[in-house]
């Protein structure tokens, strides 16, 4: 399922982004009593499963709006991305239980409490089944008043989004009811097998829809092989996480109201926040079909997708921080902590920047090379990264809160900032007539303003000064700067009768070039930097003695 803000997405998120409530991507706490050597290893390791996995959908989310924009037309592509942004709605009916399931699964399997986890899994389950039944109502009624509510907009292709409507409502009440053994597959640390089946998913299902696209299929018959896709899919997740748990049981008897109210509880400050992000980007996009269309939609959409990429990879460094924060809470001294915090948000920094440097640059020439003239939206991508900057360098900072239960008032600031966004983009997109600027500002200015609070929050819970935190930026962003400064360069002086195909290539070459060494002086640890400088000088001699002689 995918998610935001204290929560990864794993999800294609050019179609665009399904946001569900679940937490399903967070990184479980490690067991640090009994292998303490191990648990760092395997927050890196999980880090780098997730970022492997999700390069799938990178590839596949290039892919396929290319694809479908090719052969159905950019207003099918629009009302693709109007259909999932109304299903995402669904997922509140949830209730952020499912961000539960892999912290207390991982917890019971380290005490061996069989009963206790047989009883939480049972419990989730059986929430969660309720949850998708409810969804499949909610798909009904909508698909039954769609034709009252956008009849009027979308007219002949109504029918299309009914049908998209149907099948995607359909898949995601299906996911979550399945939902649980999510938690139960990253709770006992197999996250090679969580981003497998997540990316063998993706690939495979974007290989049918294609098929079905050059078969003579529309919209309807891309959301129904969607909907097997997800079908098959749950039921492989099913069969694998009753073989990595064993000892995992499901029985009615074991289905305890209390345990659901306690999982609720802890999960409605994930609900809070998730429903802020939830809010602010589909209503977002809502809005601006209502006032532009469905054909303006798909070329706002597309820019949207960078950055939500780049919220992906972002969050999935950030997500280590949790459990570290949790353990140093009852084991650790003040200074620890500070120093976590410190760290992590350096090198979640030195992530962010370079990636958000790049697209509010050279993000519209992307979008050019990669979909087409028809699909450039001038200033609206240097708003949107603009927008995020703020926020992607907090995100350790709030997964930092997540660990340490400090999270409720950054999700309460959120959703208000949230709902100032929206009326902001009804303004900006209706009245004021300010187009595709307009809804990226009501997104940007908002998720700076949430940034901003994170940081100022963050500092009075741990008694820092906000200069010393700020601090920890310089050598990110002096790293940084020459990227930037290249990139700059190269749009300034770039020939106007040049391809944006070729301005991106020199650009991308030059700025890598300045990048890669700052990276391997300030960014990579000294110890890394032994172990590949040393493997590198093993590796050398090997190819030397391997190369065939010369004549």
């Amino acid at each position: 399922m995918s998610t935001t803000a204290n929560v990864t997405t794993t999800e294609p998120l050019d179609y665009p982004v399904r946001e569900s409530i679940a937490v399903t991507d967070a990184v479980p706490e490690p067991d640090t009593d009994s292998k303490p050597a191990a648990a760092p290893r395997r927050l890196i390791e999980s880090v780098i499963w997730s970022w492997a996995g999700h390069a799938v959908f990178i590839a596949t989310g290039f892919l396929m709006p290319r694809f479908m924009d090719r052969h159905l037309g950019q207003a099918s592509l629009g009302i693709w991305d109007f259909g999932w942004s109304i299903v995402s709605y669904f997922g509140l009916a949830q209730i952020g239980i499912g961000s539960s399931v892999n912290r207390y699964v991982a917890k019971h399997r380290t005490n061996n409490d069989v009963a206790a986890l047989r009883r939480t899994v049972s419990s989730v389950n059986c929430f969660q089944t309720v949850a998708g039944f409810s969804m499949l109502v909610a798909t009904a009624l909508l698909v039954w008043q769609f034709p009252a509510l956008f009849g009027s907009r979308l007219g002949a292709r109504t029918a299309d989004a009914r049908w998209i409507l149907a099948f995607l409502g359909t898949a995601l009440a299906v996911e979550t009811s399945f939902d649980a053994f999510r938690g139960v597959i990253t709770g006992c640390h197999r996250w090679d097998l969580h981003n497998g089946i997540n990316s063998a998913e993706q690939a495979v299902t974007t290989i049918a829809m294609m098929g079905a696209i050059l078969a003579g299929g529309g919209l309807p018959a891309l959301a129904f092989v969607y909907l097997m896709g997800v079908v098959i899919a749950e039921i492989v997740r099913m069969t694998i996480a009753f073989r990595v748990c064993p000892e995992l049981q499901l029985r009615w008897r074991d289905v305890s109201i209390s345990e659901i109210r306690t999982l609720v509880v802890f999960g409605m400050k994930a609900l809070v926040d998730g429903l802020s992000r939830l809010l602010l980007y589909q209503a977002n996009n809502i809005l601006v079909v209502g006032h532009l269309g469905a054909v303006v939609l798909a070329v706002y959409a597309r820019g949207l997708a960078l950055i939500r990429h780049t919220e992906v990879m972002t969050s999935k460094l950030a997500f280590v921080v949790t459990p570290a924060a949790s353990a140093l809470k009852s084991r650790g001294t003040p200074e620890e902590l500070r120093q976590l915090l410190f760290d992590s948000t350096k090198y979640g920094a030195f992530v962010a920047l370079p990636l958000l440097v790049y697209l509010a640059l050279f993000g519209d020439l992307v979008v050019q090379v990669w979909m087409g003239p028809g699909y450039g939206d001038g200033w609206v991508l240097t708003i949107l990264a603009m927008g995020s900057l703020i926020p992607l360098l907090q995100r350790p900072a709030q997964q930092f809160l997540v660990g340490l239960n400090y999270h409720g008032r950054v999700g309460l600031a959120s959703l208000i900032v949230a709902v100032i966004g929206v009326a902001t983009a009804w303004a900006m997109t209706g009245p004021l007539h300010m187009g595709l600027i307009g809804a990226a500002l009501a997104i940007s200015i908002p998720l700076s303003l949430d940034g901003v609070f994170i940081a100022v929050y963050v500092c009075y819970k741990l008694k820092i000064r906000l200069l010393d935190y700020l601090a920890v930026l310089r050598t990110p962003v002096a790293c940084v700067a020459p990227f930037a400064l290249v990139l700059a360069a190269v749009r300034a002086f770039s020939d106007d009768d040049a391809s944006a195909l070729v301005t991106l290539v020199v650009g991308t070459v030059l700025a890598g070039l300045v990048l890669v060494p700052c990276y391997w002086l300030w960014a990579l640890p000294p110890r890394m930097r032994h172990v590949a400088t040393t493997r590198f000088q093993a590796l050398v001699p090997r190819m030397l003695r391997a190369s065939p002689p010369t004549a």
